[in-house]
């Protein structure tokens, strides 16, 4: 906090434009509140104490030793230390990532979320950018493919558990499909499309700009 103070009082920063503080603002911003968020993991896990753990499979780990782990947060990535409580044969348990709510992988849920939610709207390359500029974490095009599969994997048991009522009626709805899609205009192509459809249609004439009737 007191570097971004003194910079934002600095003969340079009271000389730039406004762009230029509002971008220094949330570069250092990110990372004020990044340390912030390692600070508190921090804290979680100086309060740890000893605890008898038994895991799902009925164990007792009877066992300790001390793991650290990386945690990919919506301000950037945070390394969390903490005990591992193990037994022979069976995955160690961490109570801590139990008591935060991590999931297995090394992402955050917020920043699942924030995947599940822009992956709906935009493609895959598209939402890695919008990570990318508007937060402090870097999800890679797999990995954050990954997540948005994870995020869909109970889609079909959700419609298959909703509650519906079947309609009483003799009126038909008749719905018609045709299998060839919408054609697009060459230049409303997204960039990484545009080749592709240029290679196709190079054998059969100039690509047109304009969209054929259905």
């Amino acid at each position: 906090m007191k570097k971004l103070e003194d910079d934002l009082t600095s003969a340079e920063a009271l000389a730039a434009p406004l762009y230029e503080i509002e971008r220094m603002m949330r570069a250092q911003g990110r990372e004020l509140m990044r340390s912030m968020m390692q600070a508190h993991v921090d804290a979680r896990t100086a309060q740890e104490r000893p605890v008898t753990v038994h895991g799902a499979d009925g164990i007792e780990r009877v066992q300790t030793r001390q793991g650290a782990r990386t945690v990919m947060t919506e301000f950037g990535e945070v390394v969390l230390e903490r005990t591992l409580d193990q037994a022979p044969g069976v995955d160690a348990l961490a109570p801590v990532d139990a008591a935060l709510g991590l999931a297995e992988e090394k992402y955050s849920h917020e920043v699942r979320r924030i995947v599940a939610e822009e992956s709906a709207r935009a493609a895959f390359d598209e939402v890695v950018e919008l990570v990318k500029k508007h937060t402090g974490a870097k999800v890679p095009k797999r990995q954050l493919e990954e997540l948005a599969v994870r995020a869909a994997r109970d889609f079909d048991a959700f419609y298959r558990e909703r509650p519906c009522t079947p309609e009483v009626t003799d009126d038909l709805l008749i719905l018609s499909f045709d299998g060839k899609g919408i054609a697009m205009r060459l230049e409303d192509l997204r960039a990484t499309t545009r080749p592709g459809r240029a290679r196709r249609t190079s054998g059969c004439g100039r690509a047109s700009s304009t969209p054929r009737s259905a």
